[in-house]
Parts: structure tokens; C-alpha cells; sequence
């Protein structure tokens, strides 16, 4: 065992560069949607609402969830092109009239404007032994919907479109190249209807709208319906689909958005290339409080290849008033599921910024949302950003959130150069008294195992040099503390972590007389199978670990996580930074060697925090002590040093 306690390291400290995205070692920031303004860049987003006014709360961050057979890829590749049409009939039986239901033999079309009145109920048009074209308009009156059906395609150039109906669309094959809308009118605060399309062979959406959004209303919005599509064969979305719920808007008590709809997608094989809504209706009022509708659900099932790209708005609503009423709240990010109720084939999808951030509020700001990747086999490549971030706040900023990403035991690599942001929400500067929230956690697994498989490769974990990963503690202000860091967690059963890049568990700023955040925990473990031949752990040249407790400007610098028992042991006795190649103490095998070539940071903050442990358990080339390269563990002024121990 070797224990070396950190010496003469003020210089060093003080000409320490800044890193990571607060700069130094300040903490995390956020800056979550507060859903006023469409998206206009590719990527989704399925942040809580921010929410403004006496006492107002930030909605949580959403969900993405994938679980996949095999491979997750974020791909830098362009997205697919629309697939060629096959041509609509141009001649057929004309329909002029759907004042009842009809049945039709052979081919027809709506080729001009065909209005439908009723009350609730459902007009039905069968073409048994053709195909129906709606190149015109097919509208009804009230809620009355529309069931279509045909033995060969529907092709929709024209429109269909309730005032809240529902639609079903059956049929060999769907083209959808105009609009299906089943929403009700702007201003009466209605539900938006259901829309169903089920094709035995394809769905090809190309151009075309489907829309199932809620009303605005005065006093609520509506909630958006539920759009499901249903392909035997191939569904290819390249158009828009829009579940949102309705804005409410006026001067009265207790103003609600409309929740958002679901979308369901299945099919033989999947593309999405599309604006994807599920939105929460914002809630605005002149009176007292405002309620934003949640964010609605995105669901992507059954054992296809799937192809996600363009931009995906599953965001909460926002929400203000000038006084509380019963409450002033942003609404809950949305939902998106991949392999659910069953795991698909593959994903590949585009490289973009995706957030899950927690809304804005004046009392509290919402926790950071979660992503949830799970590869049974081929592994996962990870690039572009993806942010689960707390929601800042005068009073309360929100904790971050969580990014896990595992590869299981059937095989394949963890490939990361990805930003990775689960940071606590800062105070704005100038509150008088704010709460920095606490970092969030990363985990990385690959869990392929080449003692316990006889079949398979992988189980090693890559970052790369352009990854960044950052579980920091927010910024306070005020006499307020800021955020604890987070954990960031790398594990593997046998074969090798590589670091490079940055990662990052620091305790957040104090920008008053508040206490800077105490240090977060950067633990990697390549020995989870427990049996001391655990791979090897290589810190790269160039990359920093950094989980430093945070400065204060007038208060107390925070500490970096420290133990007068330097042994890590988990839940009990806390520790700034663990290698761990080797989780069997004192057992027959050295563990696999740990080089750190880059620098590794555990240092109180400023003034007279205390310094962090940082223990690597393996090896060396050269014995069962692994060296300490660059590791920094100094306390600042009265605050003293932290130790390394290597075993």
C-alpha cells in the first residue's frame, strides 16, 4: 500500500486552467427551454416548462428510453430520402357525398370539397376491390369522424379534417402527401381526436401533416389525441406529425395547458425524418396562477430497424402569472420510447443537441430528465450532446439528472465523444438568496464478459479525446450553498477503459457568502466479475478528472470528498476518485495496470476547503502498486490535503 499526502501544490492550483463548461472549477450551469418558441434546429427536446411568477416551480425534464437487440449508433450521416410514391389512380368512382356511410365498388375519388354533417358518431367510406384518392376536401361538422377503408391504397393528396372527430385509415398501403387533422376549433379549449392509420404493407407519409392537437382555450387548453401508426411493412415519416396540447390564455384563476398526445409508430422497418410535436400547451394568465400541460409521448415498438432524425419537440409547458393562486408550475417534459413493448432491431440516430433539462422557476427549478440506452449486443457510439440538467431558480435550483448508456452481456463496445451534461441549475445571478442544485450521475457499463462467454467480443469502454462529461454542482448566490457534484461511473467485468477528454464531479460556485458544493465521486471499476484480473485503466494524455470541492467568494470553499479512512468502500466512506482494477482486496492476482497520463484533480476549494482522495486498486507495469502520475489532492489554506493510496 502506498499513501502520499498532496505538498506544495498552491502554485499549481492557482495556475490550474479552466476546464469543463463552467470554467475553472465554478460548477454547472442550465439554461432549460421555457417552451415559448418552436425548435428550429434538428434534435429533441423534452424539457420541463419554465414557469415565472410568486412561487413558481419549473417542471421535471422527460424521458429517452432505447432498448435494442442490437447496436445504438448516432450517426453523422444525412438522413434518408423520402421513398419514390407509386402513383394514385386518376379516374374512378366520383364521391360527392357522405351524408351516410357508403360502400363502394372499385377505385373511388374526392376530387372536390365534401363536407359531412352529424353529430358524435363515425361516417364510414368502404371501396372494396380499388383504391380511394382524396385530392380534394372531406370535412365534417361537430365531432363527427371518418372511417376509411380500402382493399388496395389510400392516397391522400387533398385533406381530412374533424373539428375533434376521430379518423381510422385501413388499407393494403397508405400515401399521405396532404393533411389529416382531427382538432378542434381555436379558441374552444377541445380535445384533439384519434387518428389511426394501419397499412398491411407500408405507411409513407412524405410531405404530408397529421395533426391531433389540442385547442387553445381561455381558461385550459385541450389535451392533444392519440396518432398511431401501423405498418405490416416499411413506416416512413417525412412530414410532420403534431400531438400538442393547447395553450391557455386570459385573466382568469387557475389557468391550465392542455397535457400533450401520444404517438405510436410500429412497422418492419422505421424512418422518421420529420417535425415530430408532443408538446404541453403553455398556461398564461393576468390573474392568478398557471399550470403548463406536460409533455405528451413519442413511442417507437416492435423488433424493427429504426431511423430517427429531424426535430422532435416533446417539451413541457411554460407557465407565469403575477400572482400564485392554487400554483405557478411548468409542465413535466415528454416521453420518448424506443423498443416498447418490445426491443427493436437497431437504432441509428442523427447527431444533434437532445435535452432533457429541468424548467425555470421562481421558488424551485425542475430536476434534469433521464436518458436510458440499453444495446443487448453490437454496442453503442455515442457523439453530438445530450443534456439532463437542472432548472435554475432564485430560490431553489433543480439537481441534474441522469445519463446511463449499457452494453449488455451478449457483446459490443461503450464509444463515447459525446458531451454528456447532468449539472445541477444555478441561480441567476442577483438573486438574493439562491441554492446552486446538486450534480446529477453518469453511468457507463459494458457488461460482456470473455471468462464467463464463449461467444461474443467487447465490454471495453472508450472515450475519446472530444468527449466531455460534466455532473457538476449549480452555482448559488446569497447566503445560499451551492450544488454537491454528482458521480460519474465507468464499469466494466474484464477487458479495458480508456479516458481522454474531460469529466467532471466538482461541487459548485458560491457567488455570496454561501459554501461552495462539496465534490462529486469519478469511480472507474474494470473488475465488476470480482475475480482480481480486472482490464486495464488508461487516463489519456491531455484529459482531466476534476472533482474539486467549490470556491466561495465570501464564504467557505467546499471540500473535496475526503475520509480519514482512505479505503474506498462504497456508501460508507467517501472519496474524491477510484481506479479500480482490482475489486478483491489482498487477493492472488495484481488486477489490471492503471496509467494515469493525464491529471487528476481533488482539490478544496476556495477559501480553506479541504482536499479530496483519490485511490487507484490495481497495478503497475512493474508491481502491484499502481504510480500516481499527475494527482492533485491539495487542501487551500486551513483546509487540509487530501492522500492518494495506491493498493
Amino acid at each position: 500500500m502506498k499513501v502520499v499526502r498532496a505538498a506544495g501544490w498552491l502554485v499549481a492550483v492557482l495556475l490550474i486552467p479552466a476546464c469543463g463548461p463552467g470554467g475553472g472549477r465554478k460548477g454547472g450551469t442550465s439554461s432549460a427551454a421555457s417552451g415559448e418558441s418552436d425548435l428550429t434546429s434538428p434534435g429533441f427536446n423534452l424539457s420541463g416548462g419554465g414557469a415565472s411568477g410568486p412561487a413558481s416551480t419549473g417542471g421535471d425534464g422527460g424521458g429517452f428510453g432505447v432498448r435494442s437487440r442490437s447496436a445504438i449508433v448516432v450517426t453523422h450521416d444525412v438522413a434518408p430520402s423520402p421513398p419514390s410514391l407509386p402513383p394514385a389512380p386518376s379516374s374512378g368512382n366520383p364521391i360527392s357525398d357522405l351524408s351516410a356511410d357508403r360502400v363502394v365498388s372499385g377505385t373511388a375519388i374526392i376530387a372536390t370539397d365534401v363536407s359531412s354533417a352529424g353529430g358524435a358518431g363515425t361516417r364510414s367510406l368502404t371501396v372494396n376491390g380499388g383504391d380511394l384518392v382524396v385530392s380534394g376536401s372531406l370535412r365534417s361538422s361537430d365531432r363527427l369522424g371518418f372511417s376509411l377503408s380500402a382493399t388496395g391504397a389510400i392516397f391522400i393528396s387533398g385533406e381530412v379534417r374533424t373539428r375533434g372527430g376521430d379518423l381510422t385509415l385501413r388499407a393494403a398501403r397508405v400515401v399521405v402527401t396532404g393533411t389529416l387533422a382531427a382538432e378542434g376549433p381555436a379558441g374552444s379549449g377541445t380535445n384533439g381526436g384519434t387518428i389511426s392509420v394501419s397499412a398491411n404493407e407500408s405507411i409513407f407519409i412524405v410531405g404530408g401533416s397529421l395533426s391531433a392537437s389540442g385547442a387553445s382555450g381561455v381558461d385550459h387548453g385541450g389535451s392533444g389525441g392519440a396518432l398511431t401508426l401501423q405498418s405490416g411493412g416499411e413506416s416512413r415519416v417525412h412530414g410532420s406529425l403534431n400531438v400538442n396540447g393547447g395553450s391557455a390564455g386570459g385573466s382568469g384563476t387557475d389557468l391550465r395547458g392542455g397535457a400533450a398526445g401520444s404517438i405510436r409508430i410500429s412497422g418492419a422497418g422505421i424512418v422518421v425524418e420529420s417535425t415530430v410535436l408532443f408538446r404541453g400547451g403553455s398556461a398564461t394568465s393576468s390573474g392568478a396562477g398557471a399550470v403548463g400541460g406536460d409533455g405528451g409521448l413519442l413511442a417507437i415498438g416492435n423488433e424493427a430497424a429504426v431511423q430517427l432524425f429531424g426535430i422532435l419537440d416533446g417539451r413541457g409547458g411554460s407557465a407565469s402569472a403575477p400572482a400564485s393562486g392554487s400554483a405557478i408550475r411548468g409542465g413535466k417534459g415528454g416521453r420518448i420510447t424506443i423498443g416498447d413493448p418490445s426491443y427493436v432491431a437497431s437504432l441509428s440516430f442523427q447527431e444533434a443537441q437532445d435535452v432533457s433539462n429541468g424548467g425555470s422557476g421562481d421558488a424551485a427549478g425542475g430536476r434534469g430528465g433521464s436518458f436510458n440506452l440499453l444495446a443487448a449486443s453490437g454496442g453503442i457510439v455515442l457523439s453530438g450532446g445530450f443534456a439532463a440538467e437542472g432548472g435554475g431558480s432564485a430560490q431553489a435550483s433543480g439537481a441534474g439528472g441522469t445519463f446511463t448508456a449499457e452494453c449488455d452481456i451478449l457483446g459490443g463496445d461503450l464509444n463515447s465523444g459525446a458531451t454528456l451534461l447532468v449539472s445541477g441549475g444555478s441561480a441567476p445571478a442577483g438573486a438574493a438568496a439562491g441554492s446552486g442544485g446538486d450534480g446529477g450521475r453518469v453511468e457507463l457499463s459494458a457488461w460482456f464478459d470473455s471468462m464467463a462467454s464463449l461467444s461474443g467480443s467487447g465490454g471495453s469502454i472508450v472515450l475519446n479525446p472530444e468527449s466531455l462529461i460534466a455532473a457538476d454542482g449549480g452555482a448559488s448566490t446569497g447566503p445560499s450553498p451551492a450544488g454537491k457534484g454528482g458521480t460519474v461511473h465507468l464499469e466494466i467485468p474484464q477487458s479495458h477503459v480508456s479516458i481522454a477528454g474531460s469529466v467532471t464531479a466538482r461541487g459548485g460556485a458560491a457567488q455570496g457568502s454561501g459554501q461552495g458544493g462539496l465534490g462529486g465521486l469519478i469511480w472507474t471499476d474494470t473488475d465488476a466479475n470480482a475475480n482480481a484480473i480486472g482490464g486495464n485503466i488508461t487516463v489519456e494524455s491531455g484529459s482531466v478528472l476534476d472533482a474539486s470541492g467549490g470556491d466561495s467568494v465570501q464564504g467557505l470553499g467546499g471540500d473535496a470528498q475526503w475520509s480519514t479512512n482512505p479505503f474506498f468502500r462504497a456508501g460508507s466512506i467517501p472519496i474524491a476518485v477510484l481506479l479500480d482494477s482490482d475489486s478483491v482486496a489482498g487477493g492472488p492476482n495484481g488486477g489490471g495496470v492503471i496509467h494515469n497520463n493525464g491529471i487528476i484533480y481533488a482539490l478544496g476549494g476556495k477559501p480553506n476547503g479541504h482536499g479530496g482522495n483519490v485511490e487507484f486498486h490495481g497495478a503497475s507495469d512493474t508491481s502491484r502498486e499502481p504510480e500516481p502520475g499527475d494527482v492533485r489532492t491539495s487542501g487551500d489554506g486551513t483546509g487540509a490535503n487530501g492522500v492518494f493510496v495506491s493498493d
